[in-house]
């Protein structure tokens, strides 16, 4: 049976900087209070880059694609992807969380679009139109719902491990974003039952948004 270390691999060459550095100021500079500052940031940084248990039980509800708090519920009307109504979930990502995407439900990528932008505090709720995002539209039997990625002050890159037309399975890894972010999740208005509140600490994969109505 082959282990898996249940880290991201794009953990390992930061990963790698900080752990020689921590012996470098240690053993050469003989500095061991920074040593062992350092080799916190390294601890910190696997933490980070950590993947997520993802147990998902349940088919007909939409888990949680981010570990984060729900920093905001509102109505919005969605024009690029859905074109309709929806309800945005908002999920603030702090550097303590895993900074993975997981698939919120089972289904096919329908469309992925990037779009650049700057690097806002991500607890501001303007980050989320300013901020650089990448936006993934995942289908199920004629259901859309809209993940979106956005970077924060810290964080300034976003990686996506999944293409247009693949079949993804709730709980896959869709990506990751790189320190304190936001990810938002658009359910069409109407169609779910909504199972968080503002406030509450998500897992993801784990934590239900809400359920699909008639299933």
């Amino acid at each position: 049976m082959k282990f898996k270390l249940p880290i991201d691999q794009r953990a390992w060459p930061g990963s790698a900087i900080l752990l020689a550095l921590s012996f470098l100021l240690y053993f050469i500079c003989h500095l061991p209070g920074w040593a062992l500052v350092v080799f916190i940031l390294w601890m910190g940084h696997l933490v980070f880059f950590r993947d997520l248990p993802c147990r998902p039980q349940e088919t007909n509800v939409i888990y949680s694609p981010a570990c984060g708090t729900v920093v905001d519920i509102e109505t919005v009307a969605e024009d690029q992807f859905l074109k309709t109504a929806c309800i945005k979930i908002g999920i603030f990502l702090s550097i303590f969380d895993g900074h993975v995407t997981l698939a919120p439900l089972t289904g096919e990528i329908d469309h992925i679009q990037y779009v650049p932008g700057k690097f806002l505090n991500a607890l501001k709720q303007d980050s989320a139109l300013k901020n650089e995002a990448n936006w993934i539209v995942l289908k199920k039997e004629g259901k859309k719902v809209v993940v979106k990625q956005i970077t924060g002050a810290i964080a300034r890159r976003i990686y996506c491990d999944v293409k247009v037309g693949e079949k993804v399975a709730v709980g896959r890894k869709m990506g990751i974003i790189c320190y304190g972010s936001r990810v938002e999740v658009y359910i069409p208005e109407g169609m779910s039952r909504l199972q968080v509140r503002k406030g509450d600490y998500v897992r993801a994969g784990q934590s239900i948004l809400g359920a699909w109505i008639n299933e």
